[in-house]
């Protein structure tokens, strides 16, 4: 199964000339330092009002030329937003986060409108405030450092206790010992639930098999990826899809 970066970048060149041939009209972004200053300052309601264009059209009257315009539109955010941040404050992991929400606008239908609009809006808060938040309350540069290479090779089947801390030049029970203390949890269970936690978006918004998605974030046996999600998310793959997929 493609990545959710190859997912993406498949379609760009396709979104790109599609709306070159487009009077894009309101739909372009007049100010995207504002829309930055809103993650900053949490302002959720002026960010929804953005991804819902002002004025929330109705859903069955969008044509499929106006919901392309929608979709270009919502991934200019996203991107713009992104690129205004200080990248030495984003983690790969967040960036990662972010080709997927590409990926799920592309998979996203026009009936969708309002319930995406709702879901861009309060995922973008929420990568913000991870990737602003979540490494500066780790004080150990170890533990930091691990958890920034458990983030950005999410989808590695290798990632285990012994990888990690070889690339990271300590013994294996230090590294073990200072995690758990950190992070109160041990490091084993941390990548079993960022993994799990990166695969939600495929379920939400794709129809891939899941043992497809499984494979993809490393789990070569969709047993152990239904346990471990049932463990974190307190369901299972199928039946999470089920509430959560719009």
């Amino acid at each position: 199964m493609e990545s959710s970066e190859q997912l993406y970048l498949k379609h760009l060149d396709r979104n790109i000339s599609t709306m070159n041939s487009m009077d894009v009209g309101h739909y372009q972004i007049a100010d995207v330092q504002s829309i930055y200053r809103l993650l900053m300052i949490k302002d959720r309601e002026t960010l929804l009002r953005i991804f819902l264009l002002s004025e929330e059209p109705h859903e069955d009257t969008l044509t499929g030329q106006e919901w392309e315009k929608v979709q270009f539109y919502w991934k200019s955010i996203i991107i713009a937003a992104s690129l205004q941040a200080n990248i030495q404050r984003y983690t790969p992991m967040t960036m990662a986060q972010i080709f997927s929400l590409l990926a799920a606008i592309d998979d996203m239908e026009a009936s969708q409108f309002n319930a995406g609009a709702h879901f861009l809006t309060d995922k973008m808060l929420a990568l913000y405030a991870s990737g602003m938040e979540e490494f500066d309350n780790i004080s150990n540069p170890h533990v930091a450092k691990c958890v920034r290479l458990i983030h950005s090779q999410v989808k590695s089947p290798d990632l285990s206790l012994n990888t990690i801390a070889k690339k990271l030049n300590i013994s294996s029970p230090y590294l073990s010992s200072i995690f758990q203390k950190e992070m109160e949890m041990t490091l084993i269970t941390y990548i079993h639930k960022v993994k799990i936690e990166a695969s939600l978006d495929h379920l939400k918004f794709t129809n891939h098999p899941v043992q497809q998605i499984a494979k993809e974030y490393g789990y070569s046996s969709i047993t152990t990826y239904g346990r471990k999600f049932k463990e974190i998310m307190g369901t299972t793959p199928l039946k999470y899809r089920k509430s959560n997929g719009i």
